[in-house]
């Protein structure tokens, strides 16, 4: 054979096996992307994983506690309603009897107040959002008109102010809760003999509406404020509520979109939800 044929041969039997090799490396390249993505996604799914299971152990040790004190909070209320009605059939007093019936619509009330935590609870668990347009400023005064009574009835007046209120797309039950709540854990921790005050400051900027709600009560030792949102937290003794209001407002916040925090400066104390207008 002539040397450039046989020259050309070798060449093109090298072209050939170079072609051969460039496919091969390109179907390892192929297979490695693959093989990539599919340990990307076993990662994210492993970790999406993950992350549901600790999920799912803060849920079961929530629900251990929520069982166990919800039980407690209700069998308290019951317990003491029956002495009451033992006591009236015993005195045929009616003088008494009047002074009976105002503890056992105390205590209906606030077995009533752990059963509305629960079924909001519930709600928050379900993660059932009804939206819809809300009247901001409509809203507001009626959680603050809805808790006159209570306030009054611990020496607690309630003002309200609103800069610029606009509509805002969220679930006006939840909102109407979250506030009613953190209002409520101003009213209920303080000292009853003094006149306290407790404020609602709201406005919207930017997307967002911001509410300060203020009280002149207590406050919040600095040892405790880790704890204020957990469940079943009670800061004092003093506290009246059901341990459930700051940790339910902190669920709502979240659930929506947004957020709450709290400071403190000289004896009032502030907490500051910021909601998005448009969830």
């Amino acid at each position: 054979m002539h040397p450039d044929a046989t020259t050309r041969q070798i060449l093109q039997q090298l072209a050939e096996k170079d072609l051969e090799l460039k496919e091969k490396q390109e179907e390892l390249e192929a297979q490695r992307g693959m093989l990539s993505a599919a340990l990307d996604e076993a990662m994210k799914y492993n970790e999406s994983l993950t992350k549901t299971l600790e999920e799912l152990k803060i849920r079961n040790s929530e629900l251990e506690r929520l069982l166990y004190h919800s039980s407690h909070s209700l069998r308290s209320p019951v317990t003491s309603m029956l002495g009451i009605l033992n006591l009236m059939e015993a005195e045929k007093d009616l003088h008494l009897s009047s002074s009976y019936s105002n503890h056992m619509m105390s205590n209906a009330k606030r077995m009533l107040d752990v059963l509305n935590a629960l079924s909001t609870l519930y709600k928050l668990t379900t993660k059932d959002l009804h939206l819809s347009e809300i009247n901001i400023d409509q809203t507001l005064r009626k959680v603050i008109d809805s808790q006159q009574a209570v306030a009054a009835s611990n020496n607690v007046t309630l003002h309200y102010s609103m800069n610029d209120p606009a509509p805002m797309i969220s679930d006006p039950d939840l909102l109407t809760e979250l506030v009613k709540q953190v209002v409520q854990n101003g009213i209920y921790f303080r000292n009853t003999n003094v006149a306290g005050l407790v404020q609602v400051v709201g406005k919207i900027d930017e997307g967002l509406l911001h509410l300060d709600i203020l009280d002149d009560g207590d406050g919040i030792a600095p040892e405790i404020e880790a704890n204020i949102f957990d469940i079943f937290f009670r800061g004092s003794e003093k506290s009246g509520g059901s341990g459930l209001g700051l940790y339910i407002a902190r669920k709502i916040c979240l659930l929506l979109g947004g957020s709450i925090s709290f400071s403190r400066e000289y004896d009032k104390t502030t907490f500051s939800i910021e909601l998005p207008t448009k969830y």
